[in-house]
């Protein structure tokens, strides 16, 4: 543990005298398989991160369209109960012959002084 700690201590004492390796061709010829792969996990990162972001906004997009397909239900749904129970009512009306009819004007409000 104490190699550990004196090695990183020169190291840092080499940082701070300006000691330190200089990046030239040689480094990179050096490392070039290390920097290789750091670069293409960066690339798989950044193409996964966006692919992400784009079926997140594809499920949100599909969320507001079930959202609205689900309002046009109940509306649709509202809509056909009512009609549903009109005409029952007119049936019924007409079984048991009162002769009664939908208005063709609607009723006018009175309103008083």
């Amino acid at each position: 543990m104490a190699k550990i700690f004196d090695y990183f201590k020169n190291e840092i004492k080499k940082i701070k005298k300006g000691d330190v390796e200089p990046i030239n061709i040689s480094f990179f010829n050096k490392h070039k398989f290390t920097m290789m792969w750091i670069v293409a996990f960066c690339f798989i990162y950044i193409s996964t991160k966006y692919a992400n972001l784009l079926e997140k906004e594809e499920i949100l997009e599909l969320k507001q369209q079930l959202q609205s397909a689900r309002t046009e239900s109940v509306r649709a749904s509202a809509e056909y109960k009512t009609q549903v129970r009109e005409s029952r009512v007119k049936s019924l009306a007409d079984s048991m012959h009162l002769h009664l009819t939908v208005p063709e004007q609607p009723a006018f409000k009175l309103t008083g002084k």
